[in-house]
């Protein structure tokens, strides 16, 4: 059990230089903190931190009740509230917990000068932040990598964006989500479930739902400042999100760059006020990325596209998905067997 220590500047828990074999298994790493340095600048890291190549891996452990704040979030620059990686370090978190951290950005977890993290069977859950609630990646100084798989996001808060993700920066950082669900995320402003400005963004296979945005974007956003990959989404669900002003679902804004984005054997149903949100937010069609839709289930008649930069395939649905609360398919769902053949 690493309890209740505290540094001004970095890893109020744990901190890692270096490369080197280091294991932290069946750990408790438990409310510890970096506060305000004598110069008056925030640290970062108050659970772990892992630098200049470091690559600690966490398995069957708790990262909680760690903070990299002091008092008002807004007003601090502590990054990390759990975990905390920079300049190349890496995280390898198996089977574990990062539960009730608390940073400006990245409440669970932050991510930035090349830092990466793999995340396997973990749960990400009640963290807050003003930037990513649960997970914060910024790549003003080189690209980091994010890989999620069968990981719960949930229950995380936000003040500004990306209650449950948020992925911000100039490199364009790389976010693949597997098997993984996030849902019951919140913003206080906008993007309630993941926010991307922007991002190389696939998500495979998992579930967002259940997550809002006081303003707009409840599920996902998308803007695109720099040059990325064109986002794919593959067998997703965007279900029962909402907003307050629009983007229930999806919203996909403007940028430098147009990508395409690829939504195929998904189900985009049940958001609020909108299933998805094609503009650029300004009021006219200038710089709208293409969106295409193939073999999915989308309630079309509450999409937003005025500057019709939707391509609908003639083998999509726009049918009730009849899933159960646990958005498994109920057996008359016109959803069964109406995916791409080619696709497993």
């Amino acid at each position: 059990i690493i309890d209740s220590n505290s540094s001004g500047i970095q890893g109020g828990g744990l901190i890692f230089f270096h490369p080197g074999d280091i294991q932290i298994n069946n750990c408790n790493i438990t409310n510890n903190i970096v506060h305000e340095s004598d110069w008056g600048s925030y640290g970062n890291g108050g659970g772990i931190v892992a630098k200049i190549g470091a690559s600690p891996i966490i398995t069957n452990s708790v990262i909680s009740g760690n903070s990299a704040i002091e008092g008002d979030l807004s007003e601090n620059q502590g990054r990390g509230g759990g975990l905390y990686a920079e300049e190349n370090g890496h995280f390898e978190i198996i089977n574990s917990t990062v539960i009730d951290n608390h940073a400006n950005k990245g409440g669970g977890l932050y991510l930035w000068y090349g830092a990466d993290a793999n995340i396997t069977e973990s749960n990400i859950t009640n963290n807050d932040a003003t930037w990513g609630g649960g997970i914060s990646i910024d790549n003003q100084y080189g690209q980091s990598i994010l890989n999620l798989n069968s990981t719960l996001i949930s229950n995380n808060i936000s003040n500004t964006a990306g209650g449950g993700l948020s992925a911000t920066g100039t490199s364009g950082s790389n976010v693949t989500i597997h098997d993984s669900k996030i849902n019951d995320n919140i913003s206080n402003d906008f993007a309630g479930g993941i926010f991307c400005q922007p991002c190389n963004l696939a998500i495979h296979n998992s579930e967002i739902t259940g997550n809002s945005a006081l303003e707009y974007a409840g599920g996902i956003e998308l803007n695109f400042t720099s040059f990325v990959n064109n986002p794919i989404f593959n067998n997703i669900t965007v279900a029962d999100n909402s907003a307050g002003a629009y983007g229930g679902g999806i919203f996909v804004g403007n940028g430098e760059v147009l990508p395409e984005i690829d939504i195929s054997n998904s189900i985009v149903w049940s958001n609020t006020p909108d299933e998805i949100w094609l503009n650029n937010g300004y009021g006219d069609c200038t710089n709208v990325p293409t969106l295409n839709i193939n073999y999915s289930d989308v309630n079309i008649d509450n999409v937003f596209n005025d500057c019709n930069s939707l391509n609908w395939s003639e083998n999509n649905i726009s049918e009730d998905p009849l899933f159960n609360e646990d958005y498994l398919l109920y057996s008359n769902s016109p959803c069964i067997d109406s995916g791409d053949p080619d696709l497993d």
